[in-house]
């Protein structure tokens, strides 16, 4: 069973503007440019081992949801992500200027947010099981 996350990109017609402007930033736009960061962006990673204490991860790809955007893009734009089982972690924009980053575990269509140190328990009691 799947978990459902729904993650809101805040900002994201200015990311769109850059994407298909190309163009020196005006000093309004690099004011612009710091609130909305790239580091700030909403993503989902799938962890899937460890080693030497590092995650091996994939990026997932979400599915984006205009249905709620204003008319500027500004807000209201979300990215839905399908979690099967398994342990994630998540980059959340939370504010223009702030991101919440943590991890979390799916079982049974549920989210649970765990710690770091459950997480890296976790994958290798999973990858010690596999080699078993």
């Amino acid at each position: 069973m799947f978990a459902v996350l729904k993650l809101e990109q805040i900002g994201d017609n200015f990311f769109a503007y850059r994407r298909y402007h190309k163009r020196k930033i005006a000093s309004y736009e690099h004011r612009l440019w710091q609130m909305t960061k790239p580091s700030l962006k909403p993503w989902v990673d799938r962890l899937t081992d460890i080693r030497d204490d590092v995650f091996v991860r994939a990026r997932l790809r979400g599915t984006p949801d205009y249905s709620r955007a204003t008319r500027s893009g500004a807000r209201g734009f979300y990215i839905r992500y399908f979690l099967v089982p398994g342990i994630y972690e998540i980059n959340d924009r939370v504010a223009w200027q702030r991101a919440c980053r943590y991890f979390a575990q799916s079982i049974d269509g549920q989210l649970a947010v765990i710690n770091r140190e459950d997480a890296v328990e976790w994958l290798q009691n999973e990858c010690s099981e596999s080699l078993s």
